[in-house]
């Protein structure tokens, strides 16, 4: 099922994917989201998916992103708050998954996001607009809180490394808290142009 959330946020429930598809959900998606909503099931985003400005993403806990190498900017709001059993997952869709395989989430100018109980896998693909390689960046002028959540095996290739959260600008406003950075190739966390965000018992491993 190909999904599109331009104008409206249809609702998928109950469907399976038979063991014949080559992908690991059966609703994929990519474009803008134009109107507020919360995704409660499973999704595979192809390319670019954007929560545009004034809209607010809600993902359900327990659901899962997979990613066809693409990334996922947020312009609006993300919330995405999963609980201790259930994680909110952003992560390949790959069968067999390796560091590398899809781009970032960014967080724009203006934009707000909460990610608590989240684990963020296997991307820092080349195609981020800071410097290139990371999982998640944040902008000036937008805002993050990133807590009890962990970021991990965050790679591009051989010739290039990559951090986990690039931190950019002056009036950006980020909280990292008790959350775990594990077989990242670079820098855990990168703050560059007078950024000053909170950083509070995190664990690099």
């Amino acid at each position: 099922i190909r999904a599109s959330y331009s104008s409206n946020f249809p609702v998928f429930d109950g469907n399976t994917v038979s063991s014949g598809v080559d992908y690991p959900a059966a609703v994929l998606c990519r474009g803008t989201i134009g109107v507020s909503g919360m995704l409660d099931n499973p999704v595979v985003v192809e390319g670019t998916l954007t929560v545009d400005t004034g809209v607010t993403l809600t993902v359900g806990s327990g659901n899962i992103l997979y990613f066809k190498s693409g990334d996922l900017v947020v312009k609006g709001t993300l919330n995405a708050a999963g609980t201790s059993g259930e994680k909110i997952y952003f992560t390949s869709d790959n069968a067999e998954k390796a560091a590398g395989q899809w781009e970032q989430i960014r967080f724009y100018p203006g934009s707000t996001g909460t990610m608590s109980h989240c684990v963020v896998e296997y991307a820092g693909r080349d195609g981020g607009t800071v410097s290139g390689y990371e999982a998640i960046e944040v902008h000036d002028g937008a805002s993050l809180t990133f807590e009890d959540s962990e970021l991990r095996h965050i790679t591009y290739s051989s010739s290039y490394t990559a951090s986990g959260i690039y931190i950019t600008g002056s009036s950006s406003e980020v909280t990292v808290r008790n959350s775990l950075f594990d077989n990242i190739t670079s820098t855990a966390i990168i703050v560059t142009d007078d950024s000053s965000p909170t950083l509070t018992d995190n664990q690099i491993s």
